[in-house]
This record gives C-alpha cells, structure tokens and sequence, in this order.
C-alpha cells in the first residue's frame, strides 16, 4: 500500500510506532525532530508552490515514511535538507532490508517522472546511502569522536601538541581567576529560558548576524534548531558557564550511547580561553562517565573537531534526473 499525505501531524502514531521498532533511527528523524522541521518549513513557504509530501509505504510486513519538498510546477522534489536544518537526510523505515527500501524508493519516484531530484546531507550509513549508492556523489565531511573508556586515555590519544593547547587554555582560566561550572540540561532538568536565550545570541554573535532586536528575534524563531534543541525527545544541552554568563554551550541529542551535535558555539570575548575546547573536554568527563562512546559532532571538518580526536565521515549528495534513477 502507498499512500501520500501532506498532514504531518496525522502521522505521530505511525512514526513514532515506526521508531519503536527500529532502534537503529537517527534521532534526527524522530518524529518531534521532524514536527519542528515541518512547522518551520510551512511558516516560511507557505505562499509557495513548495509542499512537503509524506509517502507512507506498508507491504504487510515492513514500513516506512519518506519525506520530500516538492514543487510541481517547477518539477522539482529535494529532500527536506535542501532547505537547512537536517545535518543527516534519511528516511524512517521499520525495517533495514535493502530489497524493501530500494522498492519503496523506485515506487515513490515513479510519482516524479521527469522531475529534477535533488537530496543533499545524505548520512553516509542510512538507508537512503544504501538503497542510492551508485548513483551519489560526496557532499562533505562530517567528524564523530570516538570516546574511550576514561578520559585519561581520551587525553592520551590526543596529538602532543593538542594536548599543551589543552592545558595552555586550563592554565589561562587559573591565571586569570576565571572559575568555569558546567551545567547539563535535559528533559528531565529543563534549561531556564533565559539560558537557552542567552546561548542563542551567542551563536548569533558568532555568526556575525546583523539587524535590530526585532530581526535578530524573526530570525531565531524561524530557525528550526532554535525549537527542536531543547524541546526534542533525547536532547542534551551542556553549557560551560563563568558566573552566571554562558561561554560555550554545544546541543543535541543521545541515542544508542551516541550524542549527535549539530550546533556548538562559543563566546568570542573569551576566544583566548579557547572555551570550544574546554567545552569538549568538561563535556566528554561527563560521557564517558555516563557510558556514552561516540560524540559525533555532524557536519563540517573544522580543524577543532580534528584536533580533538575527530574521525571523518561523509555525507552524501544526489543530483540527479528521476528518468535516470528509474532506468
């Protein structure tokens, strides 16, 4: 059976039950994760002939939902990373059969013959990875840190020279009496809006956004991340604060031992503190003690993320015609 719909919120129970079932999910296609990603996406294109259609398959025996943006009259279908907010494209299936996935695929874009496809992010071990291997192209780094099982063994694997930035930056924070906590928050200890405010001008500040309060605020609200990192089933938010100022904060979320961050920031004004590091490292004593072994930072080969003990690994691009898939 295949059914279409353009109604997100009537799919919660099929998700989430298709999440249940299949553990291996990224916890960035649960359903709360994707609930923000579709509210946003509707705000900005509503007056567009962008819609985001959901393809729900069911064979009997096995699920699965594959979201896409399509627009018609252009004759064009992106996945929902096109539009920025999804550093792992996937989509949610019950089960990891390449035969099941590949045919749901095939089946979903014989609705789009003709039409331009277009998924970037694509996660280099998800399901889409293996059911379009041949027809992908590299989109760009991503780094994950594998973590051992104490952190002095976690320091030790770093390079030597990393290791002296390491303790320079500690040695810097005592010489100047700059006395740094850091705090955790979850779904269980919710961090206070004004924190969570305070880290969001942080990373605005950082990334040099301009405007007047009213802009800057338009432009938050209308940014997925600034929702679904605190409100989304399994995030995490570490913030490394000096009295009561935040400067540096990372947020994401855990899952199967594995905490996904897809936004890490830091105050500027501290930069010779280098609190970015120090952040991993307050952050990583916290994992490893909690039993978590991957902190896997997502997108993007910052020379930090290398520094840190950062693997690559890659996402994945497809730019294709849907005629040439289809053949």
């Amino acid at each position: 059976m295949h059914r279409t719909t353009c109604n997100f919120l009537s799919l919660r129970k099929e998700w989430n039950s298709i999440c249940m079932a299949n553990q291996e999910i990224l916890p960035t296609q649960h359903y709360d994760y994707y609930r923000y990603l579709w509210i946003i996406f509707c705000w900005q294109h509503l007056l567009t002939h962008w819609h985001i259609v959901f393809h729900c398959i069911n064979d009997g025996h096995n699920r699965c939902i594959i979201p896409l943006a399509v627009n018609r009259n252009r004759k064009k279908v992106n996945g929902i990373s096109f539009f920025g907010r999804l550093d792992y494209e996937d989509i949610v299936s019950s089960s990891s059969e390449p035969t099941f996935i590949k045919l749901s695929l095939r089946m979903v874009l014989s609705e789009y013959r003709g039409y331009h496809f277009y998924v970037n992010n694509i996660y280099g071990n998800g399901y889409l990875f293996r059911a379009l291997y041949d027809h992908l192209s590299f989109d760009r780094n991503c780094v994950a840190i594998t973590l051992p099982s104490s952190y002095d063994n976690y320091i030790t694997s770093l390079s030597k020279h990393q290791r002296q930035n390491i303790r320079t930056s500690y040695n810097r924070l005592q010489h100047d009496n700059i006395a740094i906590q850091l705090l955790t928050f979850d779904s269980n200890h919710c961090i206070p809006h004004h924190l969570w405010l305070l880290c969001q001008k942080l990373y605005e500040r950082r990334g040099r956004e301009s405007g007047n309060a009213l802009q800057l605020w338009r432009k938050r609200t209308q940014n997925a991340f600034s929702h679904i990192l605190h409100h989304v089933e399994g995030h995490r938010i570490y913030v490394l604060m000096h009295g009561d100022v935040p400067i540096a904060y990372m947020a994401g979320m855990v899952k199967n031992n594995c905490f996904y961050v897809p936004r890490l920031s830091h105050e500027l004004e501290y930069n010779k503190y280098s609190p970015g590091i120090v952040l991993i490292c307050e952050t990583v004593k916290v994992l490893i003690a909690e039993g978590i072994n991957v902190l896997d930072l997502m997108r993007g080969e910052e020379p930090y993320k290398l520094a840190m003990g950062g693997t690559i690994h890659k996402n994945y691009v497809i730019d294709k015609m849907t005629n040439d898939i289809l053949q």
